[in-house]
């Protein structure tokens, strides 16, 4: 069920896996990341741009080695993450301090909300319980297999009228369910999210496949856009269309230059009814 968003969530990265040239490069930053004295093979480590605009990630390698070279300079802030663990991140001044090791060691989480906190929505979504088959493959092909539910946002424990507010309010954006099927989801996101943690463990499987990859992201949008889906186009460029505002996003990832297109009016109010 589509959650209503607030904040730099909603300012949906256009992120493309596939690694954009660069115009030119402001330095690189690479290190180690570390566990009580062991390397943290397929750590993240994430390099934010001074307007937290840009966002550039690679992946540590089975030593826990990294190497982050971006294309924007300034007072940036990189930060390494890996599930069950706490986030560790430090300033960097690029092009002052570019070529320099920087070293992180992450400390596992200890306090048990901290760690339900820490956890992915697939986690959360654990705690849910259905006692039928049927509106168990209902909350799957009419919820959960258009958007995550179990974020921060759709995990917040709600009153049960309130949680039948939403179904019906999703019902409204052409989700097909029975009376039946609209009840039961309705209980068991009432029983499954009480705010209590997750003691749910996933498995993390390092591939030495992702070790090379990066992710680049754009932040197009404002703390109203939903840009529901991005897609890539014949030009190898990303268009996104945002339906809080009623227009297209098209990123050019040879330049990162962002660009908005006013869908023509209809009659309607912005962001539809």
């Amino acid at each position: 069920m589509k959650p209503l968003h607030t904040g730099l969530a909603v300012s949906l990265s256009l992120a493309a896996l596939m690694t954009a040239p660069a115009s030119g490069h402001a330095g690189t930053i690479s290190g180690t990341v570390m566990d009580q004295g062991k390397p943290l093979p397929g750590a993240m480590v994430t390099a934010f741009s001074a307007d937290n605009k840009r966002r550039e990630t690679v992946y540590a390698d089975a030593a826990g080695r990294y190497t982050l070279t971006v294309d924007f300079a300034g007072k940036l802030t990189v930060r390494a993450r890996a599930p069950y663990f706490k986030d560790a991140s430090e300033d960097v001044d690029l092009p002052l301090l570019a070529n320099r090791d920087a070293v992180f060691t992450l400390e596992r989480h200890s306090v048990a909300a901290e760690l339900s906190e820490s956890l992915p929505a697939s986690a959360h979504l654990t705690a849910l319980s259905f006692g039928s088959q049927s509106s168990r493959e209902a909350f799957i092909s009419q919820c959960n297999y258009c958007h995550q539910v179990g974020n921060t946002l759709t995990r917040t424990p709600r009153t049960e009228d309130a949680w039948r507010d939403t179904v019906l309010r999703m019902e409204g954006y052409f989700a097909m369910l029975t009376n039946k099927e609209a009840t039961d989801i309705t209980q068991v996101l009432t029983k499954g999210f009480d705010g209590k943690p997750v003691q749910a463990v996933q498995k993390q499987e390092w591939d030495t496949r992702i070790a090379p990859a990066k992710i680049k992201e754009w932040v197009a949008g404002d703390a109203m856009s939903f840009i529901h889906d991005a897609d890539v186009g014949e030009d190898g460029d990303l268009y996104g269309a945002d339906e809080g505002h009623d227009v297209i996003w098209h990123l050019e990832r040879k330049t990162g230059k962002i660009s908005e297109y006013k869908i023509p009016d209809i009659g309607l109010p912005e962001g539809g009814v």
